[in-house]
């Protein structure tokens, strides 16, 4: 259902990446974003130097004069929404994943940490936002709901992520499946 919702895809050049499609709330698609998970542990494939493997569509296909213009992750959600309230996250698995776990919020993502800004937020302003920010970034996405408050912005921070003994980076979707494997684990 989730993988139907949010129209993700696979790659065929890179195998068993997952495409992330950024679709916006008049569904043009602005990129589609590919990354490559470990089946194991469902954490992002690292190149040799440490740093995401991320490719993008638009790239693959070698589509000449190609404008980026980046929207959130699951932005097409909120066309047909009666919902008022929005979550939004950093990663775009963490907030599929998310969809299921919390059904009441349509979870967004900004792709990044730094993703998180004006210009991403601008077309659901209207709405009622939590943000869910990464385990360390809680300061830096509380500075910046402040200033989008002041323009007319709903936004909470959740700071839920940052009180807890997770390492930074941790985000939500870690910690809940976490608790869902300790309580596999405990049944058994």
């Amino acid at each position: 259902m989730a993988i139907l919702k949010y129209h993700i895809g696979t790659s065929k050049k890179y195998k068993e990446a997952t495409i992330f499609w950024q679709i916006d709330q008049y569904e043009n698609i602005h990129a589609g974003k590919i990354m490559l998970y470990d089946k194991n542990t469902g954490k992002r494939v690292k190149s040799s130097d440490g740093k995401s493997d991320i490719h993008w569509v638009h790239k693959i296909k070698s589509i000449g004069h190609f404008n980026l213009e980046q929207c959130l992750f699951g932005l097409h959600l909120i066309i047909e929404s009666n919902q008022q309230t929005l979550a939004i996250v950093e990663s775009e698995k963490t907030a599929v994943i998310m969809s299921v776990f919390k059904p009441q919020y349509i979870w967004l993502a900004t792709g990044s940490k730094h993703g998180f800004k004006k210009d991403m937020l601008q077309p659901i302003k209207s709405f009622k936002i939590v943000a869910f920010p990464d385990k360390g970034e809680y300061s830096d996405w509380k500075q910046t709901a402040i200033n989008l408050n002041a323009m007319g912005y709903q936004i909470i921070v959740s700071e839920w992520l940052e009180q807890t003994n997770n390492q930074p980076g941790v985000d939500l979707a870690d910690v809940f499946i976490n608790e869902v494997q300790n309580s596999i684990t405990h049944q058994e």
